[in-house]
Parts: C-alpha cells; structure tokens; sequence
C-alpha cells in the first residue's frame, strides 16, 4: 500500500503535462492585450517629469561645483602670490635692515 502511494506522489512531482494556463502573458498572439499594456517596469508620466527635473538639479549643481572649484584655484593662486610678496618683502627688509 505504501509503494502505491509513493508512486503516485512521485508522478505527480514529474508530470510533464503542458501548462494550460490561458492567462498566460507569454502568449504569441500579437494582438494580446498584454502588448498595449505597459510593463511593470515602465515609469509613469509623473515619475518621468520627476526623474527630468531631478536630473536638472544635478546639472546645475555640478555647474555650480565647477564655478566654485574655478573661484577655489584662483583664490589658492592670489593667496600663493601674496605669500610670495610677503615672504620677499620679508626678506628684503633684512638685507635693508644690515
């Protein structure tokens, strides 16, 4: 009784029997609805507008980092020359002060 029992488990397990299934969104008619519907993927209209203007933001603050990594090297090079000029006149006060 219970190797009966066993082989009908077991052939349940490996039926090959195809899959009836008529809801199925892999069907090959062209004409499925499933081809005018979008997919779960897709974005929204809004989450495009969303994702444009977020993408907007980004380019103006990198602009913005890039003016201020400009002004940045042009502060650090006016900073360097008038340490330049102090460290000279430093030393120019020594060879006047001898």
């Amino acid at each position: 009784m219970a190797d009966a029992r066993n082989k009908r488990l077991h052939s349940r397990r490996t039926s090959t029997r195809p899959n009836s299934n008529s809801n199925s969104d892999f069907s090959s008619n062209p004409n499925s609805d499933h081809f005018n519907r979008p997919q779960a993927t897709d974005f929204t209209t809004k989450q495009h507008l969303r994702l444009r203007a977020g993408d907007l933001r980004l380019a103006r603050i990198q602009v913005s980092l890039s003016k201020l990594q400009h002004e940045m090297e042009q502060s650090s090079k006016q900073i360097a020359a008038l340490c330049q000029d102090a460290k000279m006149d430093k030393n120019l006060d020594k060879v006047l002060l001898q």
